[in-house]
C-alpha cells in the first residue's frame, strides 16, 4: 500500500554510511528534494537546502523539486 506523498522515511543507519563514504557531503552544499522528516538533512543541517511536497513537514521550500532552482547546491541527496 503506498504512503501519502509516497513517505517512506531513511533508516539512521543509512544515512551514517552514507556521510561516512562520502566526506565531502559533511560540507557540502546539498539539496534534499524530499525531505520528509529531516533524515539527512537534521546530519548535514548547516548546509542543506530542503524541500517537500508536503506542507506539513519542515522544510525551506514545499514545491515540486523539479521546478526549483538548485543551481547553488553540489549535491543532491535523497533516498
Amino acid at each position: 500500500m503506498r504512503r501519502p506523498h509516497d513517505f517512506y522515511e531513511t533508516p539512521p543507519h543509512y544515512v551514517e554510511a552514507l556521510l561516512s563514504r562520502i566526506s565531502e557531503l559533511n560540507t557540502a552544499i546539498i539539496f534534499e528534494p524530499c525531505a520528509g522528516e529531516g533524515a539527512i538533512s537534521t546530519h548535514v543541517a548547516d548546509h542543506c537546502l530542503t524541500n517537500d511536497i508536503d506542507p506539513q513537514r519542515s522544510a525551506d521550500f514545499h514545491e515540486d523539486a523539479r521546478t526549483l532552482d538548485i543551481s547553488g547546491a553540489e549535491w543532491v541527496v535523497t533516498n
